[in-house]
């Protein structure tokens, strides 16, 4: 028997998305994903190896991943939400060359996230589809 593409997931340890996604694949009758957090790939410190599917999940409630990626101690203030975006999507792009180095897959398309925060691009991406906005 030849056992399937072993999960990992990039995202916040004791983070809720992380547990419902640990929880689908344990209902699935999957073995649970390995975890690797948001601050070890902004630091450079994630590694990854062949045969992994690697699912990218959001660095919210993370406040030392907020910390890398904004640069602003207070989560309350708006400074560093440019910043935040710039680190986030240069932190994707280097995370699917490693990913894709190491003979793992990733999931998401980092040419794809961008859609997710910019207005203009998601409504034009939804009006391309047929879907009014």
């Amino acid at each position: 028997m030849t056992s399937g593409p072993r999960p990992v997931v990039v995202g916040v340890p004791a983070g809720r998305r992380v547990a419902f996604f640990q929880d689908a694949l344990r209902s699935a009758g999957l073995p649970g994903a390995r975890v690797v957090s948001w601050p070890d790939v902004l630091r450079g410190r994630a590694r990854f190896a062949a045969g992994e599917t690697v699912r990218l999940d959001s660095p919210g409630e993370d406040p030392e991943a907020d910390l890398l990626l904004r640069g602003v101690g207070d989560p309350t203030r708006v400074e560093g939400t440019g910043r935040w975006y710039g680190r986030f999507t240069a932190a994707v792009a280097g995370l699917a060359g490693s990913v894709g180095e190491a003979g793992a897959v990733l999931v998401d398309d980092p040419a794809e996230l961008p859609v997710l925060f910019d207005k203009r691009l998601s409504h034009g991406r939804l009006r391309a589809a047929g879907v009014p906005v």
